[in-house]
């Protein structure tokens, strides 16, 4: 398995994780329900959205060398 195919399953494991975050995020709002869960979710959501940035240069960087 070559790197950037090994990038692609990681950033089709993380673009999930990220719509799932962003699905209970709208949940929570709309219920105006502001529990650990919420702020934890909310914590989550920069951490997937820096790793995907990160993914993305990675492969990036490959496809240019």
């Amino acid at each position: 398995m070559s790197v950037v195919e090994l990038h692609k399953s990681y950033l089709t494991i993380l673009v999930w994780g990220l719509i799932c975050e962003i699905i209970v995020l709208i949940y929570y709002l709309s219920n105006n329900r502001y529990t650990f869960e919420f702020y934890l979710t909310l914590g989550l959501l920069p951490i997937t959205l820096g790793g995907i940035m990160a993914i993305v240069r990675a492969i990036k960087k490959e496809v240019s060398d």
